[in-house]
């Protein structure tokens, strides 16, 4: 278990630092196949990186998270992150954000499954 929060660490620490200040990075977290669902919308990750890379500058605080492994493998990982999340200077927003991650064969974790929730809209 001890990997996988340290696994899972790194992860939201990359993702989310990428999501404020390198959203040109972001699609190496996404593959073609990733299943996303955006406040309840699915959708493609292409579409959802066009979508982000139009959002304003943000401001992300992650609160919380906790990971476990799936099936006993640490292949592949439930994460479950919470925070709040500022849009320009409009009021902060908390969300909810699940994901399932799994090793590619270099052994990074990428996402093959979100659930994005803007909690208080």
């Amino acid at each position: 278990m001890e990997f996988a929060t340290q696994s899972a660490q790194n992860f939201v620490h990359r993702y989310y630092v990428c999501l404020e200040n390198g959203r040109d990075k972001l699609p190496e977290f996404y593959r073609p196949s990733s299943l996303i669902s955006w406040n309840g919308r699915p959708m493609q990750s292409a579409d959802l990186l066009s979508m982000i890379t139009s959002f304003p500058p943000t401001k992300t605080k992650v609160e919380d998270y906790d990971c476990q492994n799936v099936m006993g493998s640490v292949a592949n990982l439930l994460l479950m992150v919470s925070g709040s999340i500022r849009f320009a200077d409009k009021k902060a927003h908390i969300f909810s954000d699940n994901l399932v991650l799994q090793q590619d064969e270099s052994g990074q974790y990428f996402i093959a499954s979100q659930n994005f929730r803007i909690m208080n809209e």
